[in-house]
């Protein structure tokens, strides 16, 4: 994050960070939620499903923060995220791809929600202090968490939507 961290910051983040993805949902549109190409032959909604997961993983650290206990992560006991994300793709895929629009995009605000909340409700040291945790290895909680719940959209799989987007805006008459 650029400038101080402060809590009233990371909140602010994670709000922005939310409203991008509200904005990206309607963009696509509840009609759209079912055409592939938004991940290879994966629809939108396999798209928000996989995001989700990956997000509720990343959030893991808040969580602990929040209820003393790391929560397992959304797929298999036994799938390590760095080596086995093909098989956590799949398994996310295999899980997921039968819900309904609402159902993934309820699972997705629940998430947004609690990422919030937990900010929220952790005192500004616990969010910003590098040493408050010492199982975050050096790292402050907050900018950290929130740095991986965003990354993984933006760094992987943006530039992909936005073209998957475009390729179906209505063409413009020429001036």
């Amino acid at each position: 994050m650029d400038g101080p961290v402060t809590k009233a910051a990371l909140l602010d983040r994670v709000r922005r960070e939310r409203a991008g993805w509200e904005h990206l949902v309607a963009e696509a549109g509840e009609a759209r939620m079912h055409e592939p190409g938004a991940l290879g032959a994966w629809t939108f909604k396999d798209l928000l499903s996989h995001l989700t997961a990956w997000q509720q993983f990343e959030q893991a650290p808040l969580e602990q923060a929040l209820r003393g206990a790391r929560p397992a992560p959304p797929w298999p006991a036994g799938l390590d995220p760095h080596r086995d994300q093909d098989r956590i793709n799949g398994h996310i895929y295999d899980r997921t791809h039968g819900d309904s629009v609402a159902e993934v995009l309820r699972e997705a605000r629940g998430a947004w929600n609690r990422l919030e909340e937990g900010v929220a409700a952790l005192p500004e040291e616990a969010l910003t202090d590098p040493g408050h945790y010492p199982w975050m290895e050096g790292k402050a909680l907050g900018p950290s968490v929130l740095e991986h719940v965003s990354l993984h959209y933006h760094q992987d799989h943006e530039a992909d939507v936005r073209a998957w987007l475009a390729e179906r805006q209505p063409s413009r008459p020429s001036d």
